[in-house]
């Protein structure tokens, strides 16, 4: 995040291995009120998905070929049937499609229930060269700071937020669907 960014809010649940932090970012574009060209350079001043250059960021390369980069195993590879035939895929969406620049998708479409059990399209496609198709995206700064995997995501409203808080909370046993009227 950049310096004048400011934190108005989080939410963090401890697992065993990892950390999950929702942050609310004070006067960050939203879906709907936001025209989608300020989305989108929003999302890029926070997020990327680049394979730094080892001779100039040499620490930067590192922690992100260590923490970033996917490799499929058996836990994210899931089969599909589609016309009679199986099919492997990443349930993460991985390798992800090369890009020019920050693509933007419909709230809409991301939310549907598809029938074919395919994984949901995703909110934005990053840009990226080939050779970052198995990078996830990241914070600069937070990964720099944290030294871990810090998968970096823009978040569109309340509609994809709530799945979310959902999941983070579903051992707590809170209600977070009628805290956020969803």
């Amino acid at each position: 995040m950049k310096s004048r960014t400011t934190c108005t809010g989080s939410n963090t649940k401890l697992e065993v291995q990892d950390t999950h932090t929702l942050l609310w970012i004070k006067d960050a574009p939203v879906i709907g009120k936001n025209s989608a060209e300020e989305v989108k350079a929003y999302i890029e001043s926070i997020c990327t998905c680049a394979k730094p250059d080892p001779e100039t960021s040499p620490s930067l390369h590192q922690l992100v070929t260590k923490f970033q980069t996917h490799h499929c195993n058996k836990y994210c590879t899931k089969v599909y049937k589609q016309n009679n035939k199986f099919y492997k895929k990443c349930r993460f969406g991985f390798p992800r499609p090369s890009k020019t620049g920050l693509e933007l998708n419909d709230v809409t479409d991301c939310l549907a229930v598809n029938t074919k059990k395919q994984p949901r399209k995703r909110l934005y496609y990053l840009a990226r060269k080939t050779d970052e198709s198995a990078i996830n995206g990241y914070n600069r700064a937070l990964l720099l700071a944290n030294q871990a995997n810090a998968d970096v995501q823009y978040i569109a409203n309340d509609f994809i937020f709530c799945p979310m808080l959902l999941y983070m909370h579903w051992t707590d046993n809170i209600m977070v669907y009628c805290f956020l009227g969803c």
